[in-house]
């Protein structure tokens, strides 16, 4: 076997293996599963690195995507080089008071502090968000292939699938522990494999458009069943995990590609156009259908929706207040529990480890330059995708017509989109699991909008 085609199959091996075992590893919430996950991406580039050097192929591209990058990632550097008081007092004018009145010693000495209150867990974000980055651009320039672009959403959609029905199996034989052995923190609110429930909802949220761009994607009647299945499976489990933000979100990302499609069929020749009726009609019977069978819990559930969007607004105030006290460079990532029993200022048993919002947090932890890039970062990767390739705005060859890139564009949107919506009120791309696979969807949408396939496939049978 050629050397570079067993690097191939070591790094496709490796990625598979941490898409289905973070999920089901609690999300890989626990330093365990993110040193697995960290060692392996780690050998997943050098493996790339290597067959890249002997090919004498480009590792990075010099577009607005990596100049942005670059910026995110210099500044979580920066977080943690121990600075000079003097430095410090002018960079973050609250980090050093914090530290003159807290520190011992701090004062008196001539001690080199970090802007991150907590420099060990920046590292291990730096470290995490770094191996996001690697994965996506081994995808990015070692994914050429349709076959392989298929077998990776076939793996996402499977995990999801059998996630589902482990949390629906679990839903009704629940006796207070995940897996049935593994205790949950007090007032935790479980689902699947996840101590969250809405957790467990942005995996159902990657997981489902995957699944249904199977059925789109697969020429065999058999296996367009099996995904259309897998795909009513998972938004069964998705509405049992009773995540009102979830359901929403995932609503609201299928409202706007509905929206997106229509676009598209306004220009002319669409090679999908056929498909809207049959695919609107398909989603809402079966959320109808879901919603008949849940109703009751459903109405519950979402009657209590007022209350808790209120509690968070007093978290959110909060979160606002220290963002102004630190808003250049932020608190330093991964430091948010050590920071905001400092601001919190009404009464609460729960310990507050996370923002509840990862665009707050974001906003807290990393600061104004940080969040801007990743915002700037994601308007640019989605008006890429969807304006430039989907809808053909801007390209001088105008908008895609291989249905295979179509549907793939549209259902990673669709996962992108529900999971920047979810973000409002919760924090997957702070759970590794659901952060890993949201870049690797990324990834998908950017190769196939930019990639030249070049395998045996027969691509006039995909128009």
């Amino acid at each position: 076997m050629h050397e570079a085609a067993f690097s191939d199959i070591i790094i496709e091996i490796c990625l598979i293996f941490l898409i289905v075992f973070l999920p089901f590893a609690f999300g890989a919430v626990g330093i365990g599963p993110q040193i697995v996950l960290i060692s392996i991406c780690e050998i997943v580039f050098l493996l790339f690195l290597a067959k890249a050097s002997k090919i004498r192929q480009p590792v990075f591209s010099k577009n607005i995507f990596t100049w942005i990058t670059v910026v995110l990632l210099a500044v979580m550097i920066f977080q943690v080089i121990p600075l000079p008081k003097s430095i410090l007092k002018i960079l973050s004018i609250n980090s050093y008071n914090i530290y003159m009145d807290f520190l011992p010693g701090y004062k008196e000495g001539s001690f080199w502090r970090t802007l991150s209150f907590d420099p060990l867990s920046s590292k291990i974000e730096l470290f995490r968000i770094m191996s996001y980055g690697l994965v996506a651009i081994v995808i990015i320039k070692n994914f050429n292939k349709k076959k392989q672009i298929t077998r990776l959403l076939t793996v996402i959609a499977v995990t999801g699938f059998l996630a589902a029905c482990f949390g629906v199996i679990q839903k009704f034989t629940y006796n207070g522990m995940i897996y049935w052995v593994q205790s949950v923190p007090e007032g935790a609110g479980p689902f699947g494999p996840f101590v969250n429930k809405n957790h467990f909802a942005g995996l159902m949220e990657l997981a489902i458009p995957m699944a249904m761009a199977l059925v789109f994607i697969e020429n065999k009647f058999a296996k367009k069943v099996l995904f259309a299945f897998m795909a009513i499976i998972m938004s069964l489990a998705l509405f049992l995990s009773m995540s009102r933000a979830g359901i929403l979100s995932f609503l609201a990302a299928l409202s706007v590609a509905t929206a997106i499609l229509f676009l598209r069929s306004s220009l002319g020749k669409f090679t999908l156009k056929k498909h809207i009726f049959y695919l609107i009609l398909t989603v809402l019977t079966a959320i109808f259908a879901i919603f008949f069978i849940l109703k009751e819990p459903l109405i519950e559930r979402f009657s209590t929706a007022h209350d808790a969007f209120f509690a968070r607004t007093a978290v959110y105030k909060d979160i606002w207040r220290m963002f102004m006290d630190f808003p250049i460079f932020g608190t330093g990532a991964g430091t948010f529990a050590n920071i905001f029993s400092m601001y919190k200022t009404f009464y609460a048993e729960k310990v507050f480890t996370h923002a509840d919002s990862d665009w707050l947090q974001f906003f807290a932890e990393y600061g104004l330059i940080v969040f801007l890039s990743i915002i700037i970062l994601i308007w640019v990767f989605l008006k890429d995708i969807l304006y430039r390739h989907f809808l053909g705005k801007g390209r001088s060859s105008g908008p895609r017509h291989d249905r295979f890139v179509l549907v793939v564009l549209l259902s990673c949107a669709v996962s992108i989109i529900s999971i920047i919506f979810h973000g409002f009120v919760d924090i997957n791309l702070h759970i590794p699991s659901n952060a890993f696979l949201f870049c690797v969807i990324a990834a998908i949408a950017f190769v196939v909008a930019h990639g030249n396939f070049h395998d045996d496939t027969d691509i006039k049978a995909m128009k």
